[in-house]
């Protein structure tokens, strides 16, 4: 990888393809878990790459590369997110959706956990799809949303409780 990304910082187009080919799906598993519909999460991704491509030479260590391409792909999720506010469900809709369904199938649907993940709140959210869906540490998570490693414990604290406190403790275990 670090070869590649030395071809890119020159100006090779091809090593920034690969790079790219490398962690595209993640990018979009992670958008997908953010936004609401395709066109969002294609704008998004596609966004990053554009964004990443322009500023490639900022990226002084490869270890820091897919942590720098995920916090930019988040900012660009965030500009989106607020653009579709309105669109998006409110908690009280999202729990009369999740008030029908039974448990159970809810946690076998990886659309339906998505769904889950609606009644937290977009930070909660956010750190959890990054912890535990992304495989980032906990001082990841604190790099690439910029809050202290302490607060990212604080709300994946409160936010598993809160799945736990809704789901009566099925889920979530540690």
């Amino acid at each position: 990888m670090e070869e590649l990304l030395s071809k890119a910082i020159l100006g090779d187009k091809d090593a920034f393809t690969d790079i790219i080919l490398e962690y595209e799906q993640e990018l979009y598993k992670i958008a997908r878990m953010r936004l609401n519909n395709d066109y969002d999460i294609c704008e998004a991704v596609q966004s990053t790459m554009i964004l990443a491509y322009k500023h490639i030479k900022k990226v002084k260590n490869t270890n820091y590369l897919k942590t720098w391409i995920v916090r930019i792909l988040i900012n660009e999720c965030k500009k989106i997110y607020k653009k579709n506010k309105k669109q998006i469900l409110e908690d009280t809709q999202m729990e009369e959706v999740i008030d029908t369904k039974n448990d159970y199938d809810l946690v076998n649907s990886e659309l339906n956990f998505n769904l889950l993940l609606r009644i937290l709140d977009y930070e909660e959210r956010q750190i959890l799809i990054l912890y535990y869906s992304s495989g980032f540490s906990i001082k990841e998570v604190s790099n690439i949303l910029h809050i202290n490693e302490n607060t990212v414990k604080t709300k994946m604290r409160k936010a598993k409780s809160k799945l736990k406190e809704k789901f009566r403790g099925e889920m979530f275990y540690e």
